[in-house]
């Protein structure tokens, strides 16, 4: 079982945080041992005409809006960009390979393979298209080579029982530094409906949630 501590000055974002910042397509912002949220999907679960019009619109919206943002222009651009990448996420486009539960399974073991040395894992959710991943990083491990070596891995795992080859995954992954506790328990409830959200049946998806209740369970 897991102790995790939600320590404001080391667990997440605060103004005054040294963080790491590594650059490839998307920014990825590093704090040691802090709480993150982490997506990443399929390589054809999103249909492309909708990703470009949508990084399109994303890249201008930045330029009109520099940090930093107060509330309502914060909550504007959740509802303009994440949110709405997730809802298309749920329509369940594309092969949906996930949707098989061998396959599944192979993402399920490999994201709690380093569970407990690498990070702890508080919650996630394998969906047919798309994972969720909710954890506090352990040492100096970095998000974005932790999310590529769950990628790595299972692609390969996956393109062997499937017979082929090829990019099974998006580059990207869409990490989030979280900025308290309630961003945290937001986060944690949100791994845990989105399959009802998207009208999944119980044999459509995995579901990994920490032992000890990971909202109730924080230390100050």
């Amino acid at each position: 079982m897991h102790e995790y501590t939600a320590n404001n000055e080391t667990s997440f974002l605060q103004p005054s945080s040294r963080i790491d910042i590594s650059n490839r397509h998307l920014p990825h912002w590093q704090l040691d041992g802090a709480f993150y949220f982490v997506t990443w999907r399929l390589a054809d679960a999103l249909p492309q005409s909708k990703l470009h019009a949508w990084k399109k619109e994303r890249i201008e919206w930045l330029r009109e809006h520099p940090k930093p943002w107060n509330g309502s222009t914060r909550r504007e651009y959740k509802k303009r960009f994440p949110r709405r990448s997730d809802e298309w996420l749920d329509r369940g486009y594309g092969e949906c390979v996930l949707r098989t539960p061998p396959y599944a399974q192979i993402v399920f073991d490999a994201l709690l393979h380093f569970n407990g040395a690498r990070y702890d894992m508080a919650s996630f959710v394998v969906m047919p298209n798309h994972v969720h991943t909710l954890f506090q990083l352990r040492g100096s491990y970095s998000v974005e080579t932790l999310a590529q070596s769950w990628k790595g891995y299972t692609a390969r795992r996956i393109n062997q029982k499937l017979g082929r080859r090829g990019v099974l995954w998006q580059a990207e992954s869409w990490d989030r530094l979280l900025r308290g506790v309630d961003d945290l328990k937001r986060c944690f409830f949100y791994i845990k409906q989105n399959p009802a959200m998207a009208g999944l049946k119980r044999s459509e998806y995995m579901y990994y949630e920490v032992e000890n209740h990971l909202p109730e369970s924080f230390t100050e």
